[in-house]
């Protein structure tokens, strides 16, 4: 504990996951420490079982001192630094050096005098130095020679390149009508996403794809008043303009249905339930418009989810999706991490904070049959004057990591929350304003969309999960285009199936477990195109079917000779399935699915085993190991969801599996015992 190491004379820098702990010492004799050392490698005491300080010191694994390679940074590692000789005499090198904190502010401070006349002396420059109640940052531009020494210094934490600037916002959102590339024309059979919100302005770049606008308050316009509305749909409609106005080419992907459900003020409406007005949104625009995508970029701030329970309002979007087979597509809700005295753990408690209890999903986005989704960073969100800059820190290093403001689940039942996570921006620390930052008030820290003003300006920088939202169902979109006959299930298993976790997201998590990860970004960042077409090295097949309680069924999977031989080979599968929901039932789902891949064994011994099952036990049957593929994430995570998906890599050979395996489907109802 803490205190222990105070206790010797030890200041604790840091604490991993791994239970490596970072210590520092303000004198080099280490005289408590020593001492207790030197006792317990000495005699047992007399009438004592153990050595002396054999609690303390037994749970002490090994012991090193940190090396200037230790204080490498992720960029320099990634541009092939191992240790300090890796810096050259004479060429220039820009880096922040982080400071431990190893004492006050006055201490740290002073040490960063020293720091930085040292590098001055030997022809750098220091251009900035941010001095905190806990983080110490400089930013330094100098010689190999003069940064070689530094990385010896105890006080140093870290010596890293700086973040890479964010450099096309700010332009992007100031464009004017007449400087923008040509907008392709929306298909006439484009689907059509229905965002429920706070309406959506006849943006001049809408003109085409807006086909109604509808308000479920009578005594209310369908303007966008509140302004949200508008930046939702425009980044269904384009994804993040930047990309769309950097390949010189405006593409529409989806027409748009506007729902007003927000009055002009942000709130919803005094006189309706919840419930009451999705069904009536829902069915509505499902019958009219003939709307199978549903985008509600909302939540419910003052309705915490409760671990295992869901609301009304979550209960209602489950039976919607499954009655009226559509896709509906939830935010995981933000929160921005910390505050007051201690917003400086915003940059140096990122990402631990993401898994608190205070983190935890808003309602509706614990429901089971939606897709809730959460927000991934679409870069450092630093602009090109913060280059010089150590007074605004990114949180992010680039793309691809969650955001600081992104919720974690689990969903109803333990279930994984967020299904899938996708851009929606980024935040920064800002020293001078002691606060945290994101779009707009930094335009590089968002996503760029639509404005709701348009008159004034054409786009806006936005940031959150109510902007990746919209993203990811642009791209189910996109899946329903190709395949416009497909259930609201086929599209879920599509995604997950082209779903993955990107290197940053993977090294920015490594400190997570499986669990941990799955409630930051649930099956992570899905590729459209992996999702919608096979290729000479990749094929999905597809089935859609119906079960009935305690049955199960078989698909063959035919395995090619070209698959069980040569290089790293992967088959995943995934699953998904809409059950009826019980509220006030301990067990919210109605009905549970799951799945086994076998192989190497025959039919209808499969079959002879599960039909052997059939009313003993609520949970799926496992076959002999040497039949059970091994998937990942494991059985036990992805059973209890709605929408699962596992894989298993091959390196050897495979031939003695024969020419196809088989996948076991089963359905049972908790607690069924067969009568």
């Amino acid at each position: 504990m803490e205190d222990d190491w105070e206790g010797v004379g030890l200041r604790l820098l840091s604490s991993d996951d791994d239970n490596t702990l970072v210590l520092f010492s303000s004198t080099e004799e280490l005289t408590e420490f020593r001492r207790k050392l030197a006792a317990y490698a000495g005699p047992k005491p007399a009438g004592q079982k153990d050595r002396s300080f054999a609690g303390f010191i037994d749970r002490i694994e090994s012991v090193s001192t940190l090396e200037p390679r230790d204080r490498l940074g992720i960029r320099l590692l990634e541009r092939g630094f191992t240790g300090a000789t890796d810096f050259q005499d004479n060429e220039i090198y820009l880096v922040d050096i982080e400071l431990w904190d190893f004492a006050g502010a006055p201490a740290r401070r002073r040490k960063a005098e020293e720091i930085g006349a040292f590098v001055e002396a030997r022809n750098g420059e220091v251009f900035d130095t941010y001095v905190g109640p806990s983080l110490t940052i400089m930013r330094v531009q100098a010689p190999g020679q003069a940064l070689r020494p530094v990385l010896s210094v105890p006080e140093v934490a870290l010596i890293d390149h700086p973040p890479e600037p964010d450099l096309e916002a700010q332009p992007v959102v100031e464009m004017a009508l007449e400087d923008l590339p040509a907008a392709e024309p929306v298909s006439p059979d484009a689907p059509i996403v229905a965002v429920l919100d706070s309406g959506i302005n006849a943006h001049p770049l809408l003109e085409d794809v807006l086909i109604a606008s509808e308000t479920f308050d009578t005594g209310l316009s369908a303007a966008d008043i509140w302004g949200h509305g508008t930046k939702v749909g425009g980044a269904a409609v384009f994804g993040d303009l930047r990309d769309q106005i950097a390949s010189g080419q405006l593409r529409k992907s989806v027409r748009l249905v506007s729902a007003k459900i927000i009055t002009d003020d942000g709130q919803f409406y005094d006189r309706r339930t919840l419930p009451n007005l999705m069904r009536t949104v829902f069915r509505g625009l499902n019958e009219r418009y003939g709307c199978r995508i549903f985008v509600l970029s909302l939540g419910d701030k003052k309705s915490w989810f409760e671990r295992g329970r869901v609301g009304p309002w979550a209960m209602t979007l489950d039976e919607l999706a499954r009655e009226l087979d559509v896709l509906v597509f939830v935010s995981a809700g933000n929160r921005s991490p910390r505050g007051g005295n201690v917003v400086e753990q915003g940059v140096t408690q990122y990402p631990q904070y993401l898994l608190e209890e205070a983190n935890r999903i808003f309602e509706p986005s614990g429901a089971a049959n939606v897709v809730t989704v959460g927000s991934l960073s679409h870069g450092s969100g630093l602009a090109a004057q913060h280059r010089d800059d150590a007074h605004v820190r990114a949180i992010t290093a680039g793309p691809n990591e969650p955001s600081p403001f992104t919720r974690a689940g689990p969903g109803a039942g333990g279930i994984t929350k967020p299904d899938f996570s996708d851009l929606g921006g980024t935040m920064l620390f800002s020293a001078v304003t002691r606060s945290l930052q994101s779009a707009p008030i930094v335009p590089e820290a968002g996503i760029t969309t639509l404005n709701h003003d348009f008159v004034r300006q054409l786009f806006t920088s936005a940031s959150g999960t109510s902007i990746a939202t919209p993203l990811l169902a642009r791209k189910a979109a996109l899946l329903l285009q190709r395949f416009p006959e497909a259930s609201a299930n086929l599209v879920r298993a599509l995604l997950a199936g082209a779903a993955s976790f990107p290197d940053e997201m993977t090294t920015r998590l490594q400190a997570m477990d499986a669990l941990e990860t799955a409630s930051v970004v649930g099956n992570g960042l899905v590729d459209p195109v992996k999702a919608v077409y096979s290729d000479d090295h990749r094929v999905i097949y597809f089935a859609e079917d119906q079960l009935d309680i305690d049955k199960f069924a078989i698909y063959r999977i035919p395995i090619p000779v070209e698959f069980q031989t040569g290089g790293k080979r992967t088959i995943r599968i995934s699953l998904a399935y809409d059950p009826p929901v019980r509220r006030t039932r301990a067990d919210y789902l109605g009905t549970k699915m799951d799945f086994r891949l076998i192989r190497g064994c025959p039919v209808d011994h499969i079959s002879n085993f599960f039909r052997s099952h059939a009313g003993q036990e609520s949970t799926h049957p496992d076959m002999p190991p040497r039949y059970d593929c091994d998937l990942k994430p494991s059985k036990t995570q992805r059973g209890g969801n709605t929408l699962q998906t596992g894989s298993i890599t091959f390196t050897k050979d495979t031939l003695d599996y024969g020419n196809e395996y088989h996948l076991v489907v089963r359905l049972n109802r908790p607690g069924f015992t067969g009568e």
